[in-house]
């Protein structure tokens, strides 16, 4: 990962704009399989808009086994690590939807493994759409 100073305002991102002051090039690989891909990402000190704030029971929910989840802990609180602009997202999105039931949020096949797409409703906020995957929330 090499690092570069770069100053940037960055809109969207909560009820703030926050400001990267560094930029990284870094490799981005899947866990599933060999799939890479350059990432040229603006560092933030740390994220503004609402998180996931409660563990999401998943214990009930009918998950096939031979589906690989990109991100094994996307139902407990954590630190989101990274952010994707939406033309990223898309470009790793495949073809195919699977519903697991009435009640539960379908996953949703990529390039490399099975995202989580769910509905995140903040005291705080409005509905928050979300996307669990490798460390990262996105807008559907």
């Amino acid at each position: 990962m090499n690092e570069r100073v770069d100053h940037i305002s960055i809109e969207g991102i909560g009820e703030d704009s926050p400001y990267s002051q560094n930029q990284v090039n870094m490799l981005l690989g899947s866990r599933i399989n060999g799939l890479t891909t350059c990432l040229n990402a603006h560092v933030l000190l740390h994220i503004l808009s609402s998180q996931l704030t409660q563990h999401i029971r998943i214990e009930s929910w009918p998950t096939p086994q031979n589906l690989p989840f990109a991100d094994l802990n996307f139902n407990k609180l954590g630190k989101i690590n990274m952010l994707i602009k939406a033309d990223l997202h898309y470009n790793v999105l495949a073809i195919g939807q699977f519903k697991l039931g009435d009640n539960v949020p379908p996953l949703q096949k990529t390039v490399s493994d099975w995202m989580l797409l769910a509905e995140h409703t903040d005291r705080r906020q409005k509905n928050i759409q979300g996307q669990s995957g490798p460390g990262k929330r996105a807008p559907q």
